[in-house]
C-alpha cells in the first residue's frame, strides 16, 4: 500500500495477505501448528463462505465466545471478510451475561467454545455454532477444519465504506448492562 492510497477496509486488507505465500502467519504455541499467508487467506474465505450458507450477510454481528486459539483467529477473519462485524465475547461469560449481550447487540451468529463445560446456550432464533478448540477439543463441537472443507477457498470482497463497523469492542461500565464500541475500519487504520 503506498502511503498516498486510502487504506482498504479490513477484508481486503486480509485477502493482500496472500501475496506473503508460504511464509509463516501465525504459530500456535504449545502445538507447534504453524498457518501461512495463503492459509490464513483460504481459511479465512472458507469461514466467510460457512458464515453465509448458515445465512449471515455483510453488516450483520457475529458473536465470538472462543478461547484464544487460532480457531478463534479464523472466525474472527472470516466474519470481516465476508463483511459481517465481530463481537469477541470473553468465553468464561455468565448466561445472564451472555443473555444480556445477545439482547443488547442481537448477534446473527453466537459461535461458542464446545471446551466451555455449562456454556450458556442461547435460545431464541439466532444461529449458534459450537467449535472445538485446541484448547477444548473433543467436546461435541464441530471441528473447524472440517466444517469448513467443503466451501469455497476464495471469496468476493464486500462493498465495505471505511466508515462501516469493523468490530464491536465490549467495554465495562457502571450500569450492569453491556456497551459496547463500534469500532470503523478506518478507526482502526487510524490506531
Amino acid at each position: 500500500m503506498d502511503s498516498g492510497d486510502p487504506p482498504p477496509h479490513l477484508a481486503e486488507w486480509i485477502g493482500r495477505l496472500r501475496r506473503r505465500g508460504s511464509h509463516p502467519a501465525f504459530i500456535e504455541p504449545g502445538r507447534g501448528r504453524c498457518v501461512t499467508y495463503c492459509e490464513l487467506d483460504e481459511i479465512s474465505c472458507r469461514t466467510a463462505n460457512l458464515f453465509l450458507s448458515l445465512g449471515v450477510r455483510r453488516g450483520d454481528c457475529v458473536g465470538i465466545a472462543l478461547h484464544n486459539s487460532l480457531e478463534a483467529l479464523f472466525v474472527f477473519l472470516g466474519a470481516i471478510r465476508m463483511g459481517a462485524v465481530p463481537l469477541p465475547v470473553e468465553p468464561l461469560v455468565k448466561a445472564n451475561e451472555l443473555n444480556a449481550i445477545i439482547e443488547e447487540f442481537a448477534p446473527r451468529l453466537l459461535i461458542l467454545d464446545s471446551a466451555l463445560e455449562g456454556s450458556p446456550k442461547p435460545s431464541g432464533s439466532i444461529l449458534k455454532l459450537v467449535i472445538d478448540t485446541f484448547v477444548g477439543g473433543g467436546h461435541g463441537g464441530i471441528d473447524l477444519a472440517e466444517g469448513i472443507e467443503g466451501f469455497e477457498a476464495v471469496c468476493a470482497l464486500p462493498e465495505i465504506a471505511l466508515d462501516h463497523p469493523a468490530l464491536i469492542s465490549l467495554t465495562s461500565g457502571t450500569s450492569g448492562r453491556p456497551k459496547g464500541a463500534s469500532i470503523s475500519h478506518r478507526a482502526v487504520w487510524a490506531r
